[in-house]
């Protein structure tokens, strides 16, 4: 048997993963204050982001996050070459998030992947 070692992380590793988890939770932040502005000012007070399409009138990203997680895009390929893209269909509520956010619908719908 081989044997193994534990991972030993120094102070700069420590540094760095520290740094990364603040980047992702000011992300996640962003995310949420930019959804709940647009809903204010479009004058939406609730979207149905819970299960059971219940009201949710506070979004968070993991309640975002949510909603795309299923979302797949599939590339057919033969000898290498692309022959056709299957691109996800988005939901209305998917397409609501989308544009409250502002990011286009194109994002997950156009041209082959790289």
């Amino acid at each position: 048997m081989t044997g193994t070692r534990p991972v030993t992380v120094g102070p700069s590793e420590v540094v760095v993963l520290i740094t990364c988890q603040v980047i992702a939770q000011l992300i996640n932040c962003l995310i949420e204050r930019e959804l709940r502005q647009a809903m204010a000012r479009r004058e939406i007070r609730e979207l149905p982001l819970y299960h059971e399409q219940r009201a949710c009138t506070a979004p968070t990203t993991a309640r975002v996050y949510e909603q795309f997680a299923s979302v797949q895009r599939h590339q057919l390929t033969s000898q290498g070459q692309h022959l056709k893209t299957f691109d996800p269909k988005l939901t209305e509520l998917q397409q609501q998030l989308l544009n409250l956010l502002d990011v286009p619908a194109s994002a997950y719908t156009s041209g082959p992947l790289n």
